[in-house]
């Protein structure tokens, strides 16, 4: 039995490939914020329990697993689990880029509670834009939508009927936002989950300015830096991407950017793929 996860910063869905798929979700696994013993409890407490013994191969795709020593925060406790699997941890972006690509080549781009951009070929990531993280980067994001929203909510530049509504929902004071950016864990996902709260308001004309200068942002600071970006394919996924996709070609076409396809998550491709 296979096992496949696709692993952001705030959520992590593993397919199980068998006679059928089955899909399970657990919290976001990014070895930048938890740690081995969080991992191994996270999976132990899922329903990943009744199927340990059989899997034997378990392909890992997370956001944070950028190097050999984050890769061995997932790999420790995935190899204590799963005994008798063979356990690959890779980053979440080739883990896009098989699901887009399979067996061809050109930009992939994450934009989810963070981004990211590669340049895919033969299975790996052979070129990569660094997204610099959540506080000096990570532009298009979730996170980064959303600490632009905050912050022009507290600098009171939103409108009026936003901030309101805002109010209304969340309740939160300016003690309570800096306490959760500033001295809580997962900040990223703080700022990220207003992110349904700024859909509903996606028509305001204010809204779409500020998702405008974000995905320009993201394609300014990523996009535009890989070469030969107008004769590649370039296909983007994540919730951000899927949700916000009229937003994101807008930018992108005032750009000269084509986007050929968008997806909200890679499930479908690598199921595909590792089938």
């Amino acid at each position: 039995m296979k096992l496949i996860a696709d692993s952001g910063s705030t959520k992590t869905e593993w397919i199980l490939l068998d006679d059928k798929t089955i899909s399970i979700n657990t919290i976001g696994l990014n070895p930048v914020f938890v740690n081995e013993q969080t991992i191994l409890q996270t999976i132990e407490f899922s329903d990943l329990n009744k199927y340990k013994d059989a899997i034997t191969e378990v392909h890992f795709f997370g956001a944070g697993c950028s190097s050999d020593e984050r890769k061995k925060i997932i790999k420790n406790p995935l190899s204590k689990f799963f005994k008798n699997a063979k356990i690959e941890v890779d980053t979440d972006l080739l883990g896009a880029g098989i699901s887009m690509f399979a067996t061809n080549e050109g930009i992939i781009g994450i934009l989810g509670t963070g981004s990211n951009t590669g340049y895919y070929k033969n299975k790996s990531i052979i070129k990569n834009v660094s997204s610099l993280g959540y506080i000096l980067g990570d532009e298009g994001s979730g996170a980064h939508i959303g600490k632009m929203f905050i912050k022009a909510f507290l600098d009171k530049e939103i409108p009026e009927n936003i901030a309101t509504e805002f109010n209304s929902q969340f309740n939160l004071s300016l003690d309570d936002i800096i306490s959760k950016v500033y001295k809580e864990p997962f900040p990223n996902r703080f700022l990220a989950s207003f992110m349904p709260f700024i859909h509903s308001f996606k028509s305001d004309v204010y809204i779409q300015n500020l998702l405008y200068i974000c995905f320009t942002e993201f394609f300014q600071k990523t996009i535009l830096k890989y070469d030969n970006y107008k004769q590649n394919k370039i296909c983007l996924i994540g919730s951000v991407a899927h949700f916000f996709e009229s937003e994101i070609k807008l930018s992108a076409k005032k750009l000269d950017i084509k986007i050929d396809k968008i997806a909200k998550n890679p499930s479908n491709g690598l199921i595909e793929f590792y089938k």
